[in-house]
């Protein structure tokens, strides 16, 4: 008489198996949805960067544009000097574990980057870092106003 069904040792194998692959397909998703969080807070610090750009050398409002930095957020502003009370600020918060660090613009200690009216040139050239989870981006800025990452 032939008898059917699974010995404990297939059993064993079988769940071994699905327990590795179970736990390679969770850190690949982990590590993607953090990619994904990295692409998109310094895609966000760029475009907040390019807009201030923009419109400083479209003069618009007949002024400079700039961009403060801070660790948890950074904030569009308008004018040679950024005011924390100003209520035409635009601020966007970072999401939780996303920090601005490390910031080296000229002056030394600066934490605004402000583009000049009409040439979209800064004197606040430099670099800082965004993080999330201990993973990094460098963020460049040139004199010319160039910005890449």
């Amino acid at each position: 008489m032939k008898k059917t069904g699974l010995t404990l040792v297939e059993i064993i194998i079988t769940v071994t198996i699905v327990g590795i692959l179970s736990g390679l397909i969770a850190y690949n998703f982990l590590s993607f949805g953090k990619n994904i969080e990295m692409q998109s807070g310094s895609a966000d610090i760029i475009s907040y960067l390019r807009l201030a750009q923009s419109k400083a050398m479209a003069s618009f409002d007949d002024k400079n544009w700039g961009v403060h930095l801070e660790t948890d957020k950074i904030v569009l502003f308008t004018g040679s000097l950024y005011n924390s009370s100003d209520k035409t600020n635009q601020i966007h918060r970072f999401s939780t574990g996303s920090t601005i660090s490390s910031i080296q613009l000229t002056p030394s200690g600066s934490s605004d980057i402000i583009f000049k009216k009409n040439s979209g040139e800064t004197d606040n050239f430099g670099t800082f870092s965004f993080t999330y989870q201990n993973s990094s981006k460098i963020i460049y800025i040139d004199k010319n106003g160039r910005i890449s990452e």
